[in-house]
């Protein structure tokens, strides 16, 4: 069981581990270098200046499997230590924390702390705002996902906590990666689904669309993770049932396979019924 600690008592464990300067370096090295969290070493890690501290820190909160707690308060230090690098090394230090639990559901980046704004560039902040949602809103009927993308980023820029904003560019997100998917660009795909599920860890559509590109890449064990997120979600998602039964079925589980393709052909529309019936008859059952 990993050790529990608040905010609190991790300051103070970093104040009293690190200074500002080795702390800064560390902030840095989480913000621009997260691809190396994949093969995280001491070698690594010193090789690019990150001071001994920052080492025995890591090394310490490891041990005590709280990485992913230190990892976490880091951005409450630095607010604007968010997206892809963030995330990239919460789920890497989640999977150390924890080595035997399933693929990590990728987290929301912690939101950014909402500058102090003067009267003056608050009145220029709505002027643009108001510009840009007519957009936004245009190219989402237009379905021009990439400019949708673009203008739901820079209002969220302007008014990070806007919901109906979000709202609008998970869709735009979570459809451009089918998009992606289909056309086998799977790199693409995938980073539009995370980004759609870091706008909502709620939205069930974009784990099952992340669950049909892990099952197209035959990566079984996220595709189920998913699947299952999404029946935990919204337990009468015929299609997840549908998806789940492929997976089962590509992994010799043909019993539970079985099952969920009877579970779609009670939830699911003509479509997916039809989908569960030919599976079924390709087992054999009808």
């Amino acid at each position: 069981m990993a050790d529990s600690m608040n905010y609190k008592a991790l300051h103070q464990l970093m104040q009293n581990r690190l200074d500002d300067g080795s702390l800064y370096i560390l902030c840095e090295y989480i913000k621009f270098d997260a691809p190396a969290a994949n093969n995280l070493d001491s070698s690594s890690l010193e090789g690019n200046g990150v001071a001994i501290k920052s080492m025995s820190l890591i090394r310490y909160c490891r041990q005590r499997q709280i990485l992913h707690t230190l990892i976490e308060n880091l951005h409450l230090v630095r607010p604007d230590m968010v997206g892809d690098s963030y995330t990239a090394w919460l789920t890497w230090a989640t999977a150390q924390d924890n080595p035997q639990a399933p693929a990590p559901i990728i987290p929301p980046a912690p939101p950014s702390a909402a500058p102090i704004l003067s009267p003056a560039k608050r009145r220029l902040r709505d002027e643009l705002f108001e510009e840009l949602y007519p957009e936004l809103e245009s190219a989402m009927d237009g379905r021009d996902w990439d400019m949708a993308i673009s203008h739901g980023q820079e209002i969220l820029a302007l008014k990070p906590d806007h919901q109906p904003t979000k709202d609008k560019l998970k869709v735009a997100y979570c459809v451009r990666g089918i998009g992606y998917r289909v056309q086998g660009m799977y790199e693409q795909a995938l980073a539009d689904y995370n980004q759609a599920i870091r706008l909502d860890p709620n939205f069930a559509f974009a784990y099952i669309d992340r669950g049909n590109l892990y099952l197209a890449q035959k990566q079984y064990k996220q595709a189920l993770a998913d699947f299952n997120q999404t029946i935990l979600l919204d337990s009468n998602f015929a299609s997840a049932y549908n998806g789940r039964g492929d997976t089962y079925r590509r992994k010799g589980d043909r019993a539970r396979a079985i099952a969920d393709y009877v579970r779609a052909l009670e939830l699911g529309d003509e479509k997916q019924r039809r989908r569960a019936e030919q599976a079924l008859k390709e087992l054999g059952v009808r």
